[in-house]
């Protein structure tokens, strides 16, 4: 499956994307479950509300590291952990048209959106 269409529209003087898919990859510490880790799916959500209140139609999905090569292909912006950043720039090699964002520690442990947000909103331009 390709990347989603990109498209804009303008609703008055709000720039709306559409059909943009983010994606966040999370190393999984558990031999039980294949879910992210609970810090990880409260940011997924945060990210996702924020998204919908600034009037913006993106999917957010989430999954573990051993995920990236059969998904990564498929966003239009991949999100790091703070626990798998340190791969940033094999995933800027092996997905060159996407951008790819390592979260930082302090915006992950604080759940700080805004400033994630902006940082998306700039690469999404």
């Amino acid at each position: 499956m390709d990347k989603t269409t990109y498209r804009t529209a303008n609703e008055g003087s709000k720039k709306v994307y559409i059909n943009k898919k983010i994606m966040i990859f999370d190393i999984i510490f558990s031999f039980i479950t294949n879910e992210p880790i609970l810090q990880t799916q409260f940011l997924h959500r945060k990210l996702e509300l924020l998204m919908k209140e600034k009037g913006m139609n993106i999917d957010i999905e989430t999954y573990s590291s051993n995920k990236i090569d059969q998904y990564g292909g498929q966003a239009d912006l991949i999100l790091l952990t703070p626990v798998f950043g340190h791969a940033k720039e094999e995933f800027e090699k092996k997905f060159p048209e996407t951008p790819v964002i390592a979260i930082s520690k302090q915006d992950y442990g604080l759940l700080n959106m805004e400033s994630l947000y902006n940082g998306i909103i700039d690469l999404l331009k």
